[in-house]
């Protein structure tokens, strides 16, 4: 049986199917470290400045260039680069249009995006200020002031994810943590009761009566119990779950208010949003705003 020579151990599995040598051990390193560099997308046409921010860049970042603006959209869905730099006109369309486009897209909306300006004139800057980029800097920015505005954009969008995951972890449904509730079956009266309220949570007029007669009980029966169990009237446990899943869904940025309203079964996106800042003493925008800055 051949065998074959290593003369350096690589880091992957081999099995002996191929030959590994010093130089390609070095390049699976290189691979494997580059895989794990925050992924840059470059959008330009200019081939000497783009290659000239490749090479920049590349030490430090995965870098993709895409000259065909028509793409843009797609790709960045598919490949979810951690940060976008769009010159001001690719191929004929207005960087301006392609940063309007991606962030109207919910999955896409919190990627960076860097726009590159030709000139420096003030009017020329507020021409993009509804474009909806990031940070707009000129063509002859310095590359380490460019790093500089890549770096703390990708860092600002991990501390943000990293927010909204520890609020959708903090927000219970119903507010009632495990350790509250130390009977096994009042844990599973209110298990079957959150069954039942996920189930038609988007039903208008499901209402206390309702869910007393789906948990098999009397109107002052199931009242009584969920005051034993929660501290709290049935209709007042039935809106802190609510209003506990809509603040959920707000957080998530992937709904619209009145999106979230029809999830939610409120007749309007006016009337969901007076019950949220009844109960939250603010409106859903500015929750939202004051999370997450």
């Amino acid at each position: 049986m051949k065998k074959y020579m290593v003369t350096e151990k690589s880091e992957t599995e081999n099995n002996g199917a191929y030959p590994i040598n010093a130089s390609s051990a070095k390049q699976i390193k290189s691979i494997l470290k580059a895989s794990k560099l925050p992924h840059i997308l470059l959008v330009m046409s200019d081939k000497d400045f783009s290659d000239y921010l490749r090479e920049a860049l590349s030490s430090f970042y995965q870098v993709t260039l895409l000259e065909e603006p028509d793409k843009v959209y797609s790709f960045a869905c598919q490949r979810g680069p951690d940060t976008i730099i769009i010159d001001e006109i690719v191929n004929g369309t207005y960087g301006n249009d392609l940063c309007i486009q991606i962030k109207s897209n919910t999955e896409m909306s919190d990627t960076p995006i860097v726009l590159l300006l030709n000139k420096n004139i003030s009017e020329n800057y507020l021409t993009y200020i509804n474009s909806g980029a990031d940070r707009l800097e000129l063509r002859t920015v310095s590359i380490y002031a460019l790093q500089a505005d890549i770096q703390i954009l990708i860092k600002k969008r991990i501390a943000q994810q990293n927010k909204i995951k520890e609020l959708l972890s903090d927000t219970t449904l119903a507010n009632h943590p495990e350790d509250d509730i130390k009977d096994d079956e009042n844990a599973q009266f209110l298990r079957k009761v959150e069954k039942f309220l996920e189930k038609n949570l988007s039903t208008e007029k499901y209402n206390v009566d309702i869910l007393g007669l789906d948990m098999g009980m009397s109107r002052t029966g199931f009242y009584n119990k969920m005051k034993e169990i929660t501290g709290k009237p049935p209709a007042n446990y039935m809106l802190t779950y609510k209003m506990a899943k809509a603040r959920a869904y707000l957080l998530e940025q992937s709904y619209s208010i009145g999106e979230i309203s029809t999830m939610l079964g409120y007749c309007d996106a006016k009337y969901f949003s007076k019950k949220f800042k009844d109960f939250y003493h603010v409106s859903p925008t500015r929750l939202l705003k004051n999370t997450l800055g």
